[in-house]
C-alpha cells in the first residue's frame, strides 16, 4: 500500500512544482504605459518593479509591435532604473528578440544611446515615469 502511495504522490509533487516554475516564470503583468501611430507599444512589467533606494525605481520594459488581429511581436526588453528625484534615466540592460529566441545585446553594440540620459518628460520614458513614480 505505501508503494502505491509513493507512486501516486511522487508524479503529483512534479506536477505541482512544475505548475509553480510556469506561473513563475510567466508572472509578469504588463501594463500599457505608451503606444505610437506606427503600432509600436511600450508596455512595463509592474511585477518588476523595485526600490532599491531611496527615489530609485527599477523596472522591466517592452517594446511590442502591433501586428493586427490582437497578434504583437516583441521586439525588444529592457531593465531600467529611474532617477525619480534627478529625473534621470539609465538603461541597465537590453535583451533583443529573434523569433522566438532572446538575446541580450551588450551596450558596446547598442550606440545609438548613452546609457544614462535626463529624462525628457514628453517623450515615452516620461510616460513610464509618470507611471512608476510617486
Amino acid at each position: 500500500m505505501r508503494m502505491i502511495k509513493n507512486k501516486i504522490s511522487i508524479p503529483i509533487l512534479c506536477g505541482l512544482i512544475l505548475t509553480g516554475l510556469y506561473s513563475f516564470s510567466e508572472g509578469a503583468d504588463w501594463r500599457l504605459f505608451y503606444a505610437t501611430d506606427s503600432g509600436y507599444k511600450y508596455l512595463y512589467d509592474k511585477d518588476s518593479l523595485e526600490s532599491p533606494g531611496q527615489g530609485i525605481k527599477r523596472v522591466w520594459q517592452k517594446i511590442v509591435k502591433d501586428l493586427g488581429k490582437d497578434e504583437t511581436q516583441d521586439m525588444f526588453k529592457m531593465h531600467t532604473e529611474i532617477n525619480c528625484k534627478t529625473k534621470y534615466y539609465e538603461l541597465l540592460s537590453i535583451v533583443e528578440y529573434d523569433g522566438d529566441r532572446e538575446m541580450t545585446i551588450s551596450f558596446e553594440d547598442y550606440k545609438s544611446r548613452p546609457p544614462t540620459d535626463e529624462l525628457p518628460l514628453e517623450s515615452r520614458i516620461g510616460g513610464l515615469y509618470d507611471n512608476i513614480c510617486p
